[in-house]
């Protein structure tokens, strides 16, 4: 690889040599074009000059008309033998300047190929790290997304846990043949549910499923609760009862069926109360 890319430099140097040596001997070619321009103008004016006699006329009084015929032939002869020369010289430029035309032009395609080269091979190492970037990348965020996953799933878990021992503390004694969940989900695709028998033994809910049926048990007795509080001064009130006697929300939930578990109950502390009153 070290000589190859050694052989490829010394290849360029080489050819910016060339190019610099071109470059000088075609800006030698056009001053000397430019030279020979001006001197052709000259040459012109002469000529025209020569045609209408006015330099003659004012320079060349003194001669006789046979010198002048003579001076005038060796001036045609001198042109001529100059014009030759000029076209000769012309040649002999368009031959150079299509030489060196091509010379560039096989200079630049070498270098359109390699320069095409090198670009393609940045690209490709370009787009292969961008691959494992994207790949890196994806991997991460799925590995993430199972952490969080599991992280929930623990979260869910322990408070349900934490559910059942505030339930336990609170004196409520958990069912031992059923689930904690009432409602479980059987059929995801046709939203069918199916409510869990007593036989059927300890099975591990659904963690939304039970999830959202703790919130409903603990929202159930918060309101159980506040209603047994709400019955108990209604009683003390009208004096139904003694001041030290209290209602249990173990009296309410089981006046409550085991049915109304899928709605949140509303007037319940009315109806207890209309019920005390018809005692």
């Amino acid at each position: 690889m070290d000589r190859g890319g050694g052989g490829a430099d010394e290849h360029l140097a080489k050819l910016a040599t060339v190019i610099s040596e071109l470059s000088d001997q075609i800006h030698r070619t056009r001053t000397l074009a430019t030279l020979l321009v001006s001197k052709s103008a000259s040459i012109k004016s002469q000529a025209v000059h020569s045609t209408t006699g006015f330099v003659l006329r004012r320079f060349n009084v003194h001669l006789s008309q046979d010198e002048y015929n003579v001076e005038l032939e060796k001036m045609n002869s001198s042109l001529a033998t100059e014009n030759h020369s000029l076209q000769h010289d012309n040649k002999q430029l368009n031959t150079l300047l299509k030489e060196y035309e091509q010379t560039l032009e096989t200079v630049m395609s070498a270098f359109r190929g390699r320069a095409l080269d090198v670009q393609l091979r940045e690209l490709s190492i370009a787009r292969h790290y961008e691959a494992q970037l994207l790949a890196r990348e994806s991997r991460s965020m799925e590995d993430q997304l199972s952490a969080n996953s599991a992280l929930s799933v623990i979260v869910a878990r322990v408070s349900q846990r934490l559910r059942k021992v505030i339930r336990s503390m609170n004196g409520e004694t958990p069912s031992s043949g059923t689930t904690p969940a009432s409602l479980l989900l059987t059929d995801v695709d046709g939203g069918d549910f199916s409510v869990g028998g007593a036989g059927g033994g300890e099975r591990e809910p659904e963690v939304w499923g039970a999830t959202e049926d703790s919130d409903w048990a603990l929202e159930r007795e918060c309101e159980l609760e506040r209603l047994a509080k709400e019955n108990e001064e209604l009683r003390r009130m009208i004096g139904l009862e003694p001041a030290g006697i209290t209602f249990s929300s173990h009296r309410a939930s089981s006046i409550l069926p085991r049915s109304l578990g899928s709605r949140r109950p509303t007037g319940f502390g009315l109806r207890l109360g209309e019920k005390a009153s018809g005692e």
